[in-house]
């Protein structure tokens, strides 16, 4: 006999047909026009030939091998029969054999050639000078392409016949339960068709001819002149090209052949030969388990019982004489023992389901959990039960069987949750803490468990609290006496050193059990931010020893003593906002940089306040908004820890909060920390303040009104459009006849109390706006209105003319009537709405008082000056929050700026004069003018008599600014005595001719104002001026520092409208209006940072030919040439909690940078005073990177900042001159202006002592740079020929300010009208400016040495230099690059840390609406300030309260339950509960290496705590390793790492139970990441450290999910104990979905060294990280994140993986016997 094989191959198949040849091609056609040849058919493609037959019979030699007994029939190729016995492996798994008989395929068709071209045709005849030309021939006909040829028919495929008798019958096994071939081949394709050819050209036509013939002519003197005529014969044309060829035709497809059968014969004891037509084949249709205790919990060291149903998906019956075990195959944490397989049911017919008999019984690995592995998550690890059906003697398993893999999850019936409580307070402040414990089992669990439920063994179960005197962030170790720790009940412990500890005595199922404490610090010595670890501990029996406790789990808890802010610490400069990770040597630091400056210093902890928020309202009735207007945040970025998660600190400020501080406050923020994103801070969508929208006609006029104007808002007559009317609001709009001259459509807007006028319904802007404050309502027929309305409906309108409506405004001497429409069409409809326009105006006319003393007093007006009680207007206007967007629709409008406020006066009226101009560029005249305070008006009159006045001129002071002085850079001279009043429509210049005369006007104006904004600096200016500058009436006389801020800002609109003659509007032509205004703000307003936003709408309006193309808005955020914001990119926590970090130079030079302005010269003012003799001598300050040099670095910044911006807005002037450009570069006008306290503190006595000062040597050095700056902005050639160029003005007007700053800082002149007085001449002036200009000489110089001789090989500051080489006859050469010169003045080249500062970012000029809106985040309400202190002292239901109302709010506790059990009570020294006060060193157990078990290192601390109850339990499966003699305490440097996932993928599952709060964790998700990574071993934690940290990171990075199994829906059913447990479920609080992080199981290698003393264990590793949410914080997701703090524990990782909830049954069941799912079906069974 032949050698046995394993893998045997009967073929006998068909052979291929050939492929046809594909048809020629036609040749071209010949000259003069000749046809293309046709191409020729492709030829047929050959057939393919059948198959021959196979029979085999299977049987066994009775020993070793399978004898297969073949019979192949015959082919076209084998003419013969060939016969055979091929022997295979009996009892081999991979013993096949693969049977073939399939048709072979037929031929593809060839394709058919391709026509030939046509000729060309023949060429024409040149004409002549006697014929023309000829034609050319027509092109030849191209030749029609060849079809394709026809493809082969496919061979038959013949049958397969297997013959087998009834006791052979596992024999099959060896087909892998398929059926093999015996189909016919493929048909061969038909062949392609050919391609006609080209027509060919047509032939040329013949050349024209010309040609000339002379005569002569008589020239009139008796003479003959010739001439010439000139003729031609035209030529021929081309000919017409030939016709292209048809193409082919595709061939036929082949004919496919006949199909054999498949066939097993069956030689049967009862019923003979039976025929079948396909193996047996087994599926797994259903499954049940459950623990053989009953817990419902498969926990690791447990046994499980499983029971399965099997369906045969296949065409026959099973084997009947040999058995098929059924088990699971053993994995990393599954182990089925030999014996424990189970033979199922032979015969089982085709499509029939049979159940084993009895259940499988399989065992889940021991394992021992590190407790204080990070992070800390209940132990869950999920696991698969690996399906296998093994058919004896033959040996093979069904493949479909062995794909179907069940998970199942690992895990303890015990779960503690993380712990909840305060992790910051004060000194003596109590610190409450509080956990539970969740029993998710079937059964209760408690030393007493089986007296109370005889179903549930007795099983102990305790938990203890540790806590760790070393400590971190300020002490590193704290002594026990430094703390009191006290129970539930104010009970104080001892010696809580020893630990806590609470022994349960009874937990049943799904019940919650609480766990609780206090702890306070006591001693005053101990450092602000020291932390304290409170670490809790759960121990459980173990499953083969359930009075051997066993930790299980562990929790951390970190509390930090904390210092609160100081209220009683007013004026502070600096607030340092820190969190729960901040440490005392961070935190002494920036104080310490504090002090050294002047400055003082509070401090917010988030921690301590639970939340950050600008706007609270604190205890002291303040907010941080009032306490640090016009100051500077140092806000710590670092990661902070909320249950056992890493958060950026920045995750407590809620959006566009620091923009608003920025905007309206003068808050800036300095960011230490690399999280917060200040491109999004800034983009001009704050959430906080109140936003209106205010409509222009055109840009023309937004651009004069920015200038000029302040937005119209209430007390003005508002623009709004007719279409932001809304019945529902009261509004009302109709046609009338205005003056009875002509017809106008109005429009009263009833909550605004406004009337506007409209030329048409259609027109967007009315021709004139009434606010309603102030009128006389008349009817002109004395009747009702309704009575004339019914005399007009009874008499056919013959009454209706005498209808008018009189409105009157004595105040502003303006009258108007309106009387129903002519307009027949409208008529009927104006005169019912004119009843209702009357009722309105007589409801406005009520509701005002204003409007009802006019009435009462309407005969007492002598000289026009009626006396009017003037109260706060309150109209009930809608003004909802926009949120800076946009409004559309009606009923949203808004309206800008407050109501003002009326003076206390007796006199109503005042009077007197004043000069005035009407327009800015006009000259003073002298007029009287009265104030009429009630009626909020001035008249500008005429003098009468010398006791009566005419009033003239009116201005509506309803809503108006107060600017004083030269604020429009109108004003030449007394800018002392001028002031302006500034209107929606106009402004009114006046200056006084006394000061007494200007105080008497303002006193009283000025309250009735409203805040004027300056177009060139922030509303936030002026508070900075009352502030920093002390300037108490910067914002007016009436409003102090304290002084509410409004934060308010106006939206400008401008719906844009354009005449379409041809064609429609596009949204290109919008864009180009957007890009064309958004270069005019650009240029005219340099300092701002606009977005112009524009919407396209289109749609007519009024006028021929003219739509609307939509609307655009300007939307303004913190200016460009101001910084508000400065971020420190450090990536590392350990880096910002670093001292040295806060003393470096780019650290210091920030923290300058982001100070105002003004600020910044205080302190170099306070600096300058202190001053030793040694930095006097210092030439340039900057160079030695002082605190002094930074400050001033910081100050040349903002002053190249400012330069840069304004150079940038534009090439040209436009409309921004010199004069004007120098009344609006900020900051030279605040340094011009500043009271340095240096000069008036020094004993003056001539020019020269002024010079010798140090600020004034201070000055010189920034004059030096300033002039470097300006010399380093390029000019372009058009600059220095061209006239009116911006580059230029600003040139000329930062020297003219300098020259200012130096005739009065370093000369001491006075300022007078803003300029220098010249008065006497100073004593050798031009000898002082010439030594000013040698000792600027000197620091120029010693500042440029500097950058070329440390700098110039880098030129990091634009200054390059190379070296000499004297060897290559080499000079040093330096350079200046003046572009990076401006580049590092603005931001100076650091290299320790990179950062960000908002003056560097550029914002879209413009966006469309839609994205500008994707940049909208909604406002959060942000997490409650919490301030109350817990000092409960005796109170113990003070105490008991606040525990409950945290195990309420955070674990899920029950508040109403009375059932007192459901609290532990907790006792001290747990060492009592662990027998014979075992060895405190752990003793670590390992896994055999057989089972690839990770070793499990030792915690690198003493710990007074074991980690189990009794000595390692020694067992088959467990060595013991005592490392007791290689143990050593821990160096100062270990650092405990905090591994936080990113939960990306935040899905939901329903849990199959109720989980309470603080223990549900994100199935799914946990599956989900666990599946992909494939962890099947119990592997042990990884130690990791520092060095090591990165490996983590990579794999984190690289990982890369692998499958090798194929999933297989089934049914899976979840088995019950044997007893009744349907009473075991009970309910349970509500749940939620808490969060936690895990890490998966890594496979570890680990290397073993042994030596005489020790043994040296070494892991090699690639772990996963793997994110799972764990109670989801008010907040965002964490980010993925590690925290390194320095700690007396060894850094070390946990290896927890997903959480599952059990069901009492659980179904998972297949629908599809054929089709693998990866779904799973769940059903829930009583």
């Amino acid at each position: 006999m032949a050698t046995t094989n394993v893998v045997a191959s009967l073929l006998n198949n068909g052979v291929h047909g050939p492929d046809g040849l594909n048809g020629g091609h036609g040749g071209s056609g010949g000259y003069g026009g000749g046809r293309g040849g046709d191409g020729s058919r492709g030829a047929d493609g050959h057939h393919g030939t059948p198959s021959g037959s196979i029979d085999v019979f299977l049987a066994t030699d009775g020993v070793k091998n399978i004898l297969v007994d073949y019979t192949l029939g015959p082919t076209p190729i084998h003419h013969d029969i060939r016969k055979g016995v091929e022997p295979l492996q009996l009892g081999n798994p991979q013993t096949h054999l693969y049977l073939s008989s399939r048709g072979g395929d037929g031929g593809c068709g060839g394709r058919g050639g391709d026509g030939g071209n046509g000729g060309p045709g023949s060429a024409g005849m040149n004409a002549t000078r006697y014929s023309s030309g000829t034609n050319g021939g027509p092109g030849g006909n191209g030749g029609n392409g060849g079809n394709g040829g026809t493809g082969g028919s496919s061979g038959n495929g013949n049958d397969i016949t297997i013959r087998n008798n009834q006791e052979d019958m596992d024999l099959l096994m060896i087909l892998k339960q398929g059926v093999s071939d015996t189909g016919p081949g493929i048909p061969g394709k038909g062949g392609d068709k050919g391609h006609g050819g080209r027509g060919g050209p047509g032939g040329p036509g013949g050349n024209s001819y010309s040609w000339s013939e002379s005569y002569q002519v008589s020239d009139g003197r008796g003479g003959t002149t010739t001439q010439y005529r000139h003729h031609t014969n035209p030529g021929g044309i081309s000919g017409p090209s030939g016709h292209s060829g048809h193409n082919g035709i595709d061939g036929n497809d082949g004919i496919s052949g006949i199909p054999g059968k498949y066939s097993i014969l069956l030689n049967t004891h009862d019923y003979g030969v039976v025929r079948y037509e396909a193996p047996y084949d087994l599926h797994v249709e259903k499954i049940g388990y459950i623990d053989t205790i009953g817990y419902n919990i498969i926990e690791p060291d447990s046994h499980v019982r499983l029971s399965v149903d099997h369906l045969n998906v296949g065409g026959m019956p099973t084997p009947s004489h040999q058995n098929i075990m059924a088990y699971v195959g053993d994995n990393g944490w599954v182990e089925c023992p030999v014996e424990n397989r189970v033979a199922m049911q032979r015969w089982i017919i085709e499509k029939t389901k049979s159940s084993l008999p009895r259940e499988i019984i399989f065992h889940v690995k021991d394992y021992r959990h590190d407790i204080r592995m990070l992070p800390r998550n209940p132990f869950i690890q999920t696991s698969t039960m690996d399906h296998q059906c093994l058919v004896d003697r033959v040996n093979q398993s069904f493949a479909r069987v062995a794909a179907t893999k069940s998970p199942f999850t690992i895990e303890y019936p015990i779960q503690s949750s993380i712990i909840k409580g305060l992790d910051c307070v004060t000194m003596t402040d109590e610190a409450p803490f509080v956990y539970s414990i969740w029993n998710k089992s079937l059964l209760s669990i408690g030393v007493d468990s089986n007296q109370f439920d005889p179903k549930s063994p007795n099983r102990v179960l305790f938990t203890t609290v540790r806590i760790n005197l070393n400590t971190r962030g300020g002490n590193t170790s704290i002594n026990p006496t430094d703390i009191i720790v006290r129970d539930v009940n104010g009970k104080v412990f001892s010696n809580p050193e020893n630990g806590l500890y609470s022994m349960v005595q009874l937990i049943n199922p799904q019940q919650l059990k609480f766990a609780s404490a206090t702890m306070s610090f006591v001693n005053p010595d101990i450092k602000p931010y020291t932390r304290v670890l409170i670490e809790s501990s759960l121990y459980l029996g173990h499953i083969k020893d359930m009075m051997n406790a066993q930790p299980i789990q562990s929790r951390p808890f970190e509390i930090q003593l904390s210092e609160g802010y100081l209220s009683s610490l007013f004026n502070c400069d600096i607030l340092l906002v820190v969190n729960n990770q901040s440490e005392y040597d961070e935190i002494t630091q920036w104080k310490l940089l504090a002090h050294q400056l002047g400055l003082t210093l509070n401090v917010w902890n988030s921690g301590l306040y639970q939340g950050f928020m600008l706007n609270h309202r604190k205890a002291d009735g303040r907010t941080l908004l009032q306490d640090f207007r016009s100051k500077t945040i140092v806000y710590l970025d670092n990661n902070y820890v909320k249950d056992e998660m890493l958060y950026p600190a920045s995750e407590y400020i809620r959006s566009k909060e620091f923009l608003n501080a920025a905007y309206h406050h003068g808050i800036h923020v300095l960011m230490v920390g690399k999280n917060f994103s200040i491109e999004k801070e800034i983009f001009p969508i704050n959430t906080f303040e109140r936003a209106t929208l205010v409509y222009y006609k055109q840009h023309k006029q937004l651009l004069y009104a920015l200038k000029h104007r302040i937005p119209s808002g209430t007390g003005c007559g508002q623009i709004i459009p007719p279409h932001m009317a809304v019945e529902d609001n009261g509004d009302l709009s109709l046609n009338v006849l205005v003056d009875k001259k002509k017809e106008y459509f109005i429009v009263i807007f009833r909550q605004l109390t406004l009337l506007s006028i409209f030329k048409k319904s259609n027109s967007l802007y009315p021709i004139k706006t009434i606010h309603l404050d102030n009128f006389n309502l008349t009817c002109s027929n004395n009747q009702s209105l309704e009575n004339e309305s019914n005399n007009n409906n009874n008499n056919n309108n013959n009454n209706t003319n005498d209808i008018t409506i009189n409105l009157e405004f004595e105040h502003l001497g303006f009258k108007i009537n309106f009387s129903p429409s002519k307009n027949k069409k409208l008529r009927e409809n104006s005169i019912s709405k004119i009843q209702q326009f009357f009722e309105i105006l007589q409801q406005i006319k009520t509701l005002s008082p204003i409007n009802n003393n006019i009435n009462n007093n309407n005969n007492n007006s002598n000289n026009n000056t009626n006396q009017i009680n003037n109260n706060n207007e309150n109209n009930n206007i809608n003004n909802n929050n926009l949120n800076g967007l946009n409004v559309s629709g009606g009923g949203e409008r808004k309206s800008v700026g407050p109501i003002s406020t009326i003076i206390e006066d007796d006199n109503d009226i005042y009077g007197g004069y004043l000069y005035v101009k009407f327009k800015a560029e006009g000259s003073y005249k002298k007029y009287y003018f009265n104030l009429l305070t009630s009626a909020k008006v001035l008249h500008q009159c005429e003098e009468k008599s010398k006791k009566s006045y005419v009033p003239v001129k009116f201005l509506n002071l309803k809503r108006f600014s107060l600017t004083r002085g030269n604020q429009f850079g109108t004003e030449k001279q007394n800018h002392l005595q001028t002031f302006q009043l500034v209107t929606p429509e106009t402004t009114w210049f006046f200056k006084t001719s006394s000061n007494d005369e200007y105080q008497d006007w303002l006193s009283r104006l000025s309250p009735m104002s409203i805040e004027y904004n300056v177009t060139y600096s922030e509303p936030s200016s002026v508070v900075k001026d009352q502030i920093i500058l002390k300037k108490e009436d910067a914002r007016g006389i009436h409003l102090s520092p304290r002084s509410p801020i409004l934060e308010e800002k106006h939206i400008p609109i401008i719906q844009v409208v354009d005449r379409f003659i041809i064609g429609k509007p596009k949204e290109k032509d919008l864009i180009k209006y957007a890009e064309k205004l958004s270069e005019k703000l650009n240029s005219r307003f340099p300092n701002q940072r606009n977005i112009v936003v524009y919407e396209f709408k289109p749609k007519e309006t009024n006028g021929w030919k003219r739509m609307t193309l939509g609307n655009v808005e300007v939307h303004r955020s913190l200016d460009k040439i101001q910084p508000h914001f400065a971020k420190l990119n450090i990536e590392q926590d350990a880096y910002i909690h670093s001292p040295t970090m806060i003393q470096t130079p780019s650290t210091i030079y920030h923290f300058f940078k982001v100070l105002d302005f003004r600020e910044k010269l205080s302190l170099l003012d306070h600096l300058a005073e202190n001053l030793n003799e040694e930095s006097l001598n210092v030439l340039s300050n900057i160079s030695t990177q002082s605190k002094l040099g930074l400050l001033m670095l910081s100050i040349c910044s903002d002053l190249a900042e400012e330069q840069h911006w304004f150079r940038d807005g534009s090439n040209w002037r436009d409309k921004l001159s010199t004069d004007k450009i120098k009344l609006n570069l900020l900051k030279l006008n605040i340094l011009k202006n500043f009271q340095f306290n240096t000069y008036n503190n020094s004993d003056i006595i001539n020019v020269e002592t002024r010079i010798s000062l140090p600020i004034s040597n201070l000055l010189i050095e920034i004059g030096v740079h300033f002039k470097l700056i300006l010399s380093n902005f390029t000019k372009k050639l058009a600059d220095k020929i061209c006239l009116r160029r911006r580059t230029n003005d600003v040139t000329d007007a930062s020297n003219s300010l300098w020259n200012d700053i130096v005739m009065v800082h370093l000369f001491g002149k006075e300022l007078k009208d803003d300029k220098p007085q010249q008065g006497k001449s100073v004593p050798n002036e031009s000898q002082l400016f010439k030594s000013i200009k040698e000792i600027e000489l000197k620091k120029l110089n010693s500042w440029q040495d500097h950058l070329f001789t440390q700098h110039g090989s880098t030129g990091s500051w634009g200054y390059h230099c190379t070296k000499a080489d004297p060897s290559k006859n080499k000079k040093e050469k330096r350079w200046i690059k003046a572009t990076h010169v401006i580049l590092a003045y603005r931001k100076p080249p650091f290299t320790s840390v990179s950062s960000v500062i908002d003056c560097e970012i550029l914002l879209p000029s413009i966006m469309s609406k839609q994205s500008f809106l994707s940049n909208y985040v909604p406002p959060v309400q942000g997490s409650p300030i919490v301030e109350e202190r817990t000092i409960f002292g005796n109170n113990q239901d003070a105490r008991q309260q606040f525990i409950n109302r945290l195990a309420t709010e955070k674990l899920g506790f029950d508040i109403n339950n009375t059932d007192k059990s459901s609290h532990l009570t907790v006792l001290e020294n747990y060492l009592t509960i662990f027998n014979n006060n075992q060895s405190l060193i752990p003793v670590v157990q390992l896994e055999k290496p057989t089972d690839s078990m990770a070793q499990i290192l030792p915690n690198s601390y003493s710990s007074i705590e074991p980690l189990s109850s009794t000595a390692a339990v020694a067992s088959d499966n467990l060595i013991n390793i005592d490392l007791t003699k290689n143990f050593q305490s821990p160096p100062t440097t270990n650092e405990k790492q905090f591994i936080i996932g990113d939960d990306s993928n935040n899905n939901t599952i329903e849990p199959s139970m109720v989980i309470p709060l603080s223990h549900s964790i994100n199935h799914q998700q946990q599956q989900q990441q666990q599946q992909q990574q494939q962890i099947s071993e119990p592997s042990s934690p990884v130690i990791i450290d520092e060095a090591s940290k990165h490996q983590y990171q990579n794999a984190e990075n690289n990982t890369t999910p692998t499958t090798n199994t194929t999933e297989t829906t089934i049914k899976i059913e979840k088995l019950e104990k044997e007893e009744d447990i349907s009473h075991a479920s009970s309910p349970t609080p509500s749940s939620s979905t808490p969060s936690s992080s895990t890490i998966s199981s890594p496979s570890l290698q680990p290397i073993i060294s042994v030596n005489e003393q020790n043994i040296e264990i070494s892991l090699t590793t690639a772990t996963t990280i793997t994110p799972v949410i764990e109670e989801p914080s008010p907040l965002t997701t964490p980010s993925s994140l590690s925290l390194s703090i320095s700690s007396p524990f060894l850094p070390i990782e946990n290896n927890n993986s997903s959480n599952t909830t059990k069901e009492e049954y659980l179904e998972i069941e297949n629908n599809n016997e054929n089709t693998v799912k990866d779904d799973l079906e769940i059903e829930e069974h009583n």
